[in-house]
């Protein structure tokens, strides 16, 4: 098992708006470790990519702590499926 760790804001956002969300390993702070091989981080990687790209001018917004929260989580997750694609 890979452990990933990813940011649990995202995951609570994500789950806030009904997105199935990967069983929570550990949690560390602002942290969640989960495991990369989960069935959920596909999809979950996908709509971090669409938030990630919206443009929020109103930086005092949920929409705009979604649009941040899913550009981190892209860029912890995003290598990692790369590699784990790379090495099937």
């Amino acid at each position: 098992m890979k452990i990933l760790k990813v940011n649990l804001l995202f995951l609570a956002m994500a789950a806030d708006r009904d997105h199935d969300i990967p069983s929570i390993i550990k949690v560390d702070g602002r942290w969640a470790y989960i495991d990369r091989d989960d069935k959920n981080i596909p999809h979950l990687l996908e709509l971090a990519g669409y938030y990630s790209e919206e443009h929020v001018p109103d930086v005092d917004s949920y929409k705009f702590a979604m649009h941040f929260e899913s550009r981190r989580f892209c860029q912890l997750v995003g290598p990692a499926m790369i590699a784990k694609y790379k090495d099937n």
